[in-house]
């Protein structure tokens, strides 16, 4: 389908936002996963997707109020009607709990959270599960690291 001048450009900028986010996460050592279509993703990506299209129906969606322009934007599986600037995105993981048990996870845990990470075409979709949680082991599916719950 053709695009007009505008929403190519617009169309441009979220994936050129969303390739910028790869490269911060890949700089800071974090692993990062895409799957052609949801169908082939991590069930706590597609659940986290599902709660903010829901939350996008309910009129419950919100962001916090530094997204002003396409740039790098995350969501959290914990929080996953509410879309972050980066910035809010990387102040949030030393307060983060795990997806799974709900106990602390990030940095302040004592022994650091493990972080999945989904890259879809304009947002960077994070869970974070604390390390008795995440039994590192084979992946489920293919390209997620954990155990794929």
């Amino acid at each position: 389908m053709a695009h007009g001048p505008a929403e190519q450009a617009r169309i441009d900028r979220v994936h050129a936002g969303s390739q910028h986010a790869e490269a911060l996460l890949l700089k800071a050592g974090t692993r990062v996963t895409s799957h052609n279509t949801p169908q082939d993703s991590p069930r706590w990506y597609q659940d986290t997707l599902a709660a903010l299209q829901q939350a996008g129906r309910d009129g419950t969606a919100s962001k916090c109020p530094h997204l002003a322009h396409p740039q790098p934007t995350a969501l959290l599986a914990e929080q996953p009607d509410k879309l972050l600037c980066w910035n809010c995105y990387e102040q949030s993981r030393p307060v983060r709990r795990c997806h799974l048990c709900k106990a602390p996870a990030g940095t302040q845990s004592l022994h650091g959270g493990i972080e999945s990470v989904v890259r879809g075409p304009a947002v960077v979709y994070s869970r974070i599960l604390c390390p008795s949680c995440a039994n590192p082991g084979p992946t489920e599916p293919a390209g997620t690291f954990g155990n794929g719950r």
